[in-house]
């Protein structure tokens, strides 16, 4: 429900330049067009470029982690819940660089704390939850961090480089389970 709030804001909201914008100021628009380079149209991929950064091999690597620990969670949640907790399944489907780099450590740490504090609730049903509630829900600061930081490093060219970072990161969704 958020997340549709969210689109709709954004689609009011959001516009790709302030020319396009229709409630900006006048006064705004020329601010903006004398202080705001405009963007490089290139054509070529620089593809040597790309393969040689080595940022983008560090968000690459963070990228895997963090769906590592996704995938983990999705494929071994609902085996655990049946078999440790005891958790009725069917049941229970009717009733889940800086500034970046400190929000994907506490993504990170929170993530990785709770999924170890599962391990020390025995068979706490509430505890298990809380648990695996907060781990999956720290996972989401690592769009603070890894997933946006393509368009720190290379913004023209951030489709591509988050394909090659994301291509590289759904191995852990085959190799973990």
């Amino acid at each position: 429900i958020l997340t549709c709030i969210w689109f709709v804001g954004w689609s009011i909201f959001a516009y790709n330049s302030p020319s396009e914008h229709p409630r900006i100021s006048i006064e705004e628009k020329l601010y903006l067009s004398k202080h705001v380079p405009p963007s490089k149209k290139v054509r070529i991929t620089p593809w040597k470029h790309i393969i040689r950064c080595a940022p983008l091999w560090g968000i690459a690597v963070v990228h895997i982690c963090v769906n590592f620990l996704l995938y983990t969670l999705l494929t071994s949640l609902p085996t655990y819940f049946s078999t440790i907790l005891k958790f009725n399944l069917q049941q229970s489907k009717n009733q889940h660089f800086r500034n970046a780099f400190f929000i994907q450590l506490l993504g990170s740490f929170g993530s990785s704390a709770f999924l170890v504090a599962v391990g020390y609730v025995g068979c706490n049903h509430i505890g298990a939850m809380i648990c695996l509630t907060f781990a999956v829900g720290f996972t989401g600061l690592h769009s603070c961090g890894c997933l946006v930081s393509h368009l720190d490093i290379a913004s023209n060219y951030a489709g591509t480089l988050f394909g090659i970072t994301n291509t590289l990161a759904t191995i852990p969704g085959f190799i973990g389970p």
